[in-house]
Parts: structure tokens; C-alpha cells; sequence
């Protein structure tokens, strides 16, 4: 049985460490453009470009386009291919799968070619992503274990847990459960050891999807609440939807409609919330989820009066 869930990617994670900060955050970033020294101009705006990426990929495009420009002036090939990559990810965020790629692509050959595994671990991540999201899963498969091949250091740990994190998710997505969720454990393990709470958050969201499509509600209940209260911990109200609409999902799969439509209430509060409290926020993750949640509940409501 396939169900309408909520699952997280990792590299969308990474997003959020930018779109986590305040608005006066990036208002300083900006600010700065105006007094920078010429020689640090390109990484702020890849910077401002990486803290736009989920806001408004738009946004985040023209910047690095800017940086990308300066950044062949100047020669700066790590500059080069950060920006090419934010281009990558800003298309790819706006759903143009196709554009995204020779992005993609430019920039995991300038990685390759200045020898940062950094960006080389985040090109090839996104070159996975791009392709389970045309519905390539086999070639997503190699592209993720081929990235992870190329990740032998014990600083390499974070990068790791990214990628395995996502390789997983196309098992999720092929219907490999149990091995998504032994890959799930081990992502868990390095990030619970590492004190990254909302990445933690976001695995045992995607255990509990693992347990939620073997129909082991009680467990997947367990996983979800456990994402939820991180979640409410870290005071991060549109994350805290996705598990609250996966709960959702369980009490309606369960038939109990009552629940069902609570949790449905709950997470359209808080998307209204979300929206209302920030001007840069909510993330672009939220702007799907109050469309689907807003959607689910109407829904909900129409057929379990």
C-alpha cells in the first residue's frame, strides 16, 4: 500500500541552515556587498546566493549568476564551482529538472578538477537527486554509490550521512523498505553522534515512513512523534508539519478520522502560522506542504463527515 507521506531529503537540509537564519541576517550580507574587498565580493554572493536558495530560488539564481560572472574574472575556480552548483540547485528547487543539469554537471568537474570533496560529495548528490526525480532510479542508485566511493576520510562522515541518506530514499521510493531503513540507522547513528538535531529529526521522520509502509503503525508512531518534539525543540514550525501530516496519515489509515482530521487541523494551523511570521519564510518546502495539508484536509472533511 503506497501513502500520501512526507519524506526528507538531505540535501535539502542543508538548505536550511541558511534559511533558518533572520531576515537581518541577510539584510547584513547584503549591506556588506557595498564596502566588500573585491577579493571576497565572489564568496558573499554565493553566500547571500546559498541563504536564498529555499526562500526563493529566483533570487538565489541572480546572485550566483553575479558570482559566477566575477568568479571567471577573477579566475577562482572553487568560487566558479559553488556558484555553478547554486544554479544547479536554485533550477532544480523551481522543478526545472532538465536546466539544472549542465550546472550539475560544471560544477562536479571543477570539484573533481580542484580536488574539493566537498563540493565533489554535493555535486554528485545533486546529480542523484536529479536523476530519481525524472524516474531514473538505477541510474540514481550509481551515481549515489558512486559519490560514496569517492568518500574515504573520517572527515568525510557528514558528507556520507548525506548521501546515504538519500540513497535510502530511493529505496523508499522503490519499495526496498527494510534496506532504506538499515541505511536509515546508519545515517542516524553518525548524526546522533554528531548532536545535528534537525538532521536527526529528519531521519527518524524517514524511519518512521520505513515502518509506516511495512503497516508497523506503532513503530512509525514512535519515529514520528520522536521528529515532532525535536522539531517543537528547535522552535521550527514548518518542519514540525511533516511529521504531524505523516501522523495524519497514520490515523486515517487506521480509520480513526477524528485524529486524522485533528492532526489534518494541526498542520494547516501552523502552515498559516509559518507564513504569517516571517517575511523570508516559510521555506520553499512549506510552500508544498500548505498546498497538500490545505488540500488533505478539505479533503478530509468532505469524505469523512
Amino acid at each position: 500500500m503506497r501513502y500520501a507521506l512526507f519524506i526528507i531529503f538531505a540535501w535539502l537540509i542543508s538548505l536550511n541552515a541558511h534559511a533558518n537564519q533572520s531576515p537581518e541576517e541577510l539584510d547584513s550580507l547584503i549591506l556588506r556587498l557595498n564596502n566588500v574587498p573585491e577579493n571576497e565580493r565572489c564568496n558573499l554572493l554565493n553566500e547571500i546566493s546559498s541563504f536564498y536558495l529555499s526562500s526563493n530560488p529566483q533570487t538565489s539564481y541572480d546572485y550566483a549568476m553575479q558570482a559566477f560572472e566575477l568568479a571567471l574574472k577573477q579566475q577562482d575556480k572553487k568560487a566558479e564551482g559553488k556558484a555553478q552548483l547554486n544554479m544547479g540547485k536554485s533550477l532544480f528547487l523551481r522543478g526545472e529538472y532538465e536546466p539544472s543539469l549542465p550546472f550539475i554537471q560544471k560544477a562536479l568537474s571543477i570539484a573533481q578538477e580542484i580536488g574539493d570533496r566537498n563540493m565533489i560529495a554535493y555535486s554528485y548528490n545533486m546529480l542523484a537527486n536529479y536523476f530519481k526525480s525524472i524516474g531514473n532510479l538505477n541510474k540514481a542508485l550509481e551515481t549515489f554509490h558512486e559519490g560514496l566511493s569517492l568518500l574515504i576520510s573520517p572527515d568525510d562522515d557528514m558528507a556520507i550521512a548525506m548521501i546515504k541518506s538519500n540513497l535510502a530514499n530511493v529505496y523508499i521510493a522503490s519499495g526496498e523498505y527494510r534496506k532504506a531503513m538499515d541505511i536509515f540507522f546508519e545515517v542516524l547513528k553518525i548524526y546522533e553522534e554528531k548532536g545535528k538535531k534537525e538532521d536527526i529529526a529528519s531521519i527518524k521522520n524517514n524511519i518512521a515512513i520505513g515502518y509506516h509502509q511495512l503497516q508497523n503503525f506503532a513503530m512509525a508512531m514512535d519515529y514520528y512523534q520522536q521528529a515532532l518534539v525535536i522539531y517543537q525543540e528547535l522552535g521550527q514550525v514548518s518542519n514540525q508539519v511533516i511529521p504531524l501530516n505523516n501522523i495524519a496519515e497514520i490515523y486515517k489509515d487506521s480509520k480513526e478520522y477524528d485524529k486524522a482530521l485533528d492532526y489534518f487541523r494541526q498542520c494547516y494551523g501552523l502552515v498559516r502560522c509559518a507564513f504569517s511570521s516571517s517575511p523570508e519564510s516559510p521555506k520553499r518546502r512549506c510552500n508544498s506542504v500548505n498546498t497538500s495539508s490545505g488540500l488533505k484536509f478539505w479533503l478530509a472533511n468532505k469524505t469523512m463527515q
